[in-house]
């Protein structure tokens, strides 16, 4: 495959619009007209994941945590943190990353371990605003209503959240004075007309205005079609889509329960959980956030969103020690195994959408803290 379609497929597993406004998304390393048979995903592109790369030929690595994250003047062999991006670049080998859009993904990181703890029903802490969307008021006659929206539903339009082929149509009547060299479609130059129509009201992402407006142009009928397009905003939110994730656990679980089970799904060797303040004994929670990586930001969108516990990769002592005050018990599974576990799941889910591809999440790649 060419680079430039995996980008095109990356952004529809994880939509870069989701990342946060921080952080370096897509693609930060190679050439998109390039072609790709080898691809493997890593949490970081440390130097061991780095040569990894390089021995086994890949041509693309899907990093979560972004290279080049920062402003950097030179590239040099001899600098660390720039020697990676020597390396990669000298073999050709590209890289992308999603990191914040993947985190918030209908199917991203913080989804992955809400799926893993079988939680009911949930959704983004913070769900994510839509994409930009515009709406096109078209004037059709009445035999040429269908082909019209047809023809603009074949182009992408129409869709609202997990609905598509939406639209609106309402009756009336037209007017039109043909002059001199025009060709009507009904009536004849030199008078006014009446005509029924329908006005048909489809909306679509910005992003497609021009294949919808080309395709519209093309059904209709009319020499002078009317077509006008309004700019929207808010509009077809896809509420699985957004930052952390809530939901009810279909079983009430202990403190200690939860974190063993996050532990034994994550691989967290060093699972630790904050108790809360004089609790009851035995007391079970039900209702839990998640917060993959570091969650000290969404700790108050948790308990606002009525949260008994947060399940995350780490927090500051002082963020859990106001959870604790709060009422919300906290898991923390540490940063790597919060989020390593979705970056093998997006190796299966790249493979599943392009067989032709070789996909592999990366062999060497470990945690850099260990446990006494």
């Amino acid at each position: 495959m060419k680079l430039q379609q995996i980008m095109k497929l990356m952004d529809q597993i994880a939509p870069l619009r989701l990342a946060e406004s921080w952080d370096n998304v897509g693609l930060l390393l190679g050439d998109p007209a390039s072609e790709v048979h080898k691809v493997m995903t890593c949490l970081t592109l440390s130097p061991d994941v780095a040569d990894e790369a390089v021995t086994e030929n890949a041509e693309l690595v899907i990093a979560h945590h972004p290279i080049l994250f920062r402003p950097t003047k030179v590239i040099r062999a001899d600098q660390a943190g720039s020697d990676i991006v020597w390396k990669l670049a000298r073999r050709g080998i590209a890289v992308i990353s999603h990191h914040t859009a993947w985190d918030g993904a209908m199917e991203g990181a913080n989804a992955y371990i809400g799926n893993m703890l079988g939680l009911i029903n949930a959704l983004p802490i913070r769900p994510a605003a839509g994409p930009d969307c515009v709406k096109f008021v078209v004037f059709v006659s009445d035999d040429n209503l269908e082909s019209v929206r047809n023809a603009a539903f074949s182009a992408g339009a129409g869709q609202i959240g997990n609905y598509r082929e939406c639209s609106f149509s309402t009756p009336g009547m037209g007017t039109f004075y043909g002059q001199e060299g025009a060709n009507p479609t009904l009536g004849q130059v030199g008078s006014r007309e009446n005509a029924a129509e329908h006005r048909l009201e489809i909306i679509c992402y910005k992003a497609i205005q021009k294949k919808v407006l080309d395709a519209i142009k093309q059904a209709h009928s009319y020499e002078e079609p009317a077509i006008d397009i309004y700019p929207l905003a808010g509009v077809a939110t896809q509420t699985n889509d957004g930052v952390g994730r809530i939901g009810n656990l279909s079983k009430p679980l202990t403190v200690e329960e939860l974190a063993k089970a996050a532990a034994i799904g994550l691989r967290s060797s060093a699972t630790q959980f904050g108790r809360l303040l004089n609790p009851e004994m035995g007391k079970k929670v039900e209702r839990v956030a998640i917060a993959c990586g570091a969650g000290d930001d969404l700790v108050d969108s948790a308990i606002s969103a009525g949260a008994e516990a947060l399940v995350t990769g780490e927090l500051r002592f002082h963020t859990v020690l106001k959870a604790r005050e709060s009422g919300l018990a906290t898991v923390i599974l540490g940063h790597y195994a919060s989020e390593r576990r979705s970056m093998e799941f997006m190796a299966d889910l790249i493979k599943q959408k392009c067989p032709d591809l070789k996909v592999w999440a990366s062999r060497l790649e470990s945690d850099p803290i260990e446990n006494v």
